[in-house]
């Protein structure tokens, strides 16, 4: 496998895997269930696509455990997980306890990206950064990332590492055409500066830019989106549909070339067979310059107020 942040980005899609045994928000064992997650792994090796994204928290290391069980044996396949930042975990030990517990679920010797789930103080941080380059020396990580950081606090984890020779590989936000937000900060400006690769988890707004829902649709499962969010999206989602159609391609392909365009890798999440094979029918859409502006036109309100 080549060098993490070399693979990382060449990536076209990271498959998210926050579903994956989470039977409250996302209906695991009764909207999908380990055979579709075995039919989706399938899909996405036979299209190249073996980047997966996990955290110790997801479903309470469930999701660790399901994607371990799916990719024993397989050293093909890139994994990165998260690890919560619990004040508990400042020592040494603890912190170590965290990794090897997620490399146990996981099955794996090493992890290819290991990521801070969520911001800390700047003197925490410092303490977080000499247990993970104690980490990469001792070779049970590849390379390190970070996710729903602030810019100040990104900025204080690239420099702590930097104090032990080590860099932040990818920094993962919150990124989509209803969620621009990010864009008003300096986190993608910080990441062009240092060469990290900008991860869009919640691609596809966690369906709303999936082409399924519309004014008064509920997703299955889960609650309905606010009346009010449908009636906002209804311009850009038109937009996307319109596209797509243009294009003979998918809404969410349309979503997705577009956060491409943008410079971010987007993380998807993926739970069956069919949602594998729309996300790799969606790799090699390219968007013209005039449908990338238009978009980054309609979806300008959701860049947030400044």
């Amino acid at each position: 496998m080549p060098e993490p942040t070399t693979a990382l980005r060449a990536a076209p899609v990271v498959i998210g895997c926050w579903a994956w045994g989470d039977r409250r928000t996302w209906g695991y064992r009764t909207r999908f269930g380990d055979d579709d997650l075995r039919a989706a792994v399938e899909a996405l090796d036979a299209a190249g696509l073996r980047w997966f994204d996990t955290a110790e928290v997801y479903a309470g290391g469930r999701s660790e455990r399901l994607l371990g069980d799916l990719l024993a044996g397989r050293p093909d396949f890139a994994v990165s997980t998260k690890f919560f930042p619990y004040p508990w975990r400042l020592g040494a030990g603890q912190f170590r306890r965290a990794l090897d517990a997620s490399l146990r679920r996981l099955k794996r010797d090493s992890v290819q990206l290991y990521q801070v789930h969520h911001e800390v103080p700047a003197a925490l941080a410092r303490r977080w950064a000499a247990h993970l380059a104690a980490a990469r020396r001792d070779g049970v990580i590849e390379a390190i990332g970070t996710s729903n950081l602030s810019a100040p606090a990104l900025r204080v984890v690239v420099e702590a590492l930097a104090e032990h020779g080590e860099r932040v590989v990818a920094h993962q936000v919150r990124y989509n055409l209803c969620d621009r937000r990010v864009e008003r900060t300096d986190v993608p400006d910080l990441c062009r500066e240092h060469g990290i690769t900008l991860l869009a988890h919640s691609a596809l707004g966690q369906g709303l830019l999936s082409g399924r829902y519309r004014a008064g649709t509920a997703m299955s499962g889960r609650r309905a989106f606010p009346v009010q969010v449908l009636a906002q999206a209804e311009p850009l989602l038109a937009l996307l549909d319109r596209y797509a159609a243009k294009l003979d391609v998918t809404t969410a392909a349309v979503a997705l070339a577009w956060l491409r365009h943008r410079g971010a890798t987007p993380i998807v999440g993926v739970h069956d067979r069919a949602q594998a094979e729309g996300v790799a029918a969606g790799v090699p859409v390219v968007l013209p310059e005039t449908m990338a502006k238009r978009l980054d036109a309609v979806s300008a309100p959701w860049r947030g107020k400044s």
